[in-house]
């Protein structure tokens, strides 16, 4: 099970920690590229979006981070659209190699 976002129809998975039922993520385009930013969930947004960057890498989205440090943005409403999550529950974590 992994969770994921839609893309242009493309299944993009989110490391496998995050709940989607305290999380969200939000897009902003710019170009042909997107900016994506894992927020918390909360009641009401008024005009902005505050959370953790994350970048893509190929078909999943990881934490931007600098070193153990990871990077906080603030989208505009305005300007970004909410990515609903969903769970993939065909996909599973990476095998794990058997030592004989």
């Amino acid at each position: 099970m992994k969770p994921y976002i839609e893309v242009k129809g493309t299944k993009v998975h989110l490391p496998q920690s995050v709940d989607p039922h305290q999380y969200e993520v939000f897009m902003m385009e710019f170009g042909d590229d997107y900016f994506y930013l894992l927020c918390k969930k909360v009641g009401k947004r008024y005009f902005q979006a505050t959370g953790v960057v994350m970048e893509r890498k190929g078909n999943d989205l990881i934490f931007h981070k600098d070193g153990s440090l990871y990077f906080q943005r603030t989208f505009p409403l305005d300007l970004s659209k909410n990515a609903k999550i969903n769970i993939d529950w065909q996909a599973t974590a990476a095998p794990v190699a058997s030592i004989e």
